[in-house]
């Protein structure tokens, strides 16, 4: 989100394989981490982060998608500039307990962790603008305009003056004596 917030719903997919020859489940949701990437935190509110569908059947051996979108508040953007948010979307695979009729032996299921890597904008500049024009305004008059004005008015005004003043003429009478 280098350019801001963007005005759409960020979205990505994660893409799950069945490797096996029958259907099976897959629920996804996300969690908080337990381990971050340095520079980052926990995402404030885990509810911005939506995956859909919340569980996904998967035929044999093919794949299926889940969506994730980070859906952040307009009241809370204000709040979140220059942040680094990690998440995890954890996948657990939902086996059936048998196929072909047979139960299978084993009993475990192997869970997936994908991080999800956030980066909130910086600061908007075009808020700032204003602001730092403004400054730079009020610093150019005091610093520069109303002293060059001062000047000039002055220097107007000293002219107006030597000339609405008659000449003076001195006569000087030489004493014969």
């Amino acid at each position: 989100m280098n350019e801001g917030y963007p005005p759409y719903t960020p979205k990505t997919d994660i893409k799950v394989t069945n490797p096996y020859i029958t259907k099976s489940w897959v629920s996804a949701k996300a969690i908080r981490p337990w381990s971050l990437r340095e520079n980052y935190i926990t995402i404030p509110d885990l509810s911005w982060v939506v995956v859909s569908p919340g569980i996904l059947e998967i035929p044999a051996k093919s794949s299926g998608v889940f969506e994730i979108s980070i859906k952040i508040p307009d009241n809370e953007k204000p709040l979140h500039y220059n942040q680094s948010w990690e998440a995890w979307i954890w996948i657990i695979p939902n086996f059936p307990s048998d196929v072909n009729g047979g139960l299978i032996g084993v009993d475990t299921q192997t869970q997936y962790m994908v991080r999800i890597l956030i980066k909130t904008p910086p600061r908007e500049i075009s808020m700032q603008t204003p602001k730092d024009y403004y400054n730079f305004l009020i610093i150019f008059m005091v610093f520069i305009v109303i002293p060059a004005v001062l000047f000039i008015v002055k220097n107007i005004v000293s002219k107006k003056n030597r000339s609405n003043k008659k000449p003076t003429i001195f006569y000087f009478k030489k004493n014969n004596a």
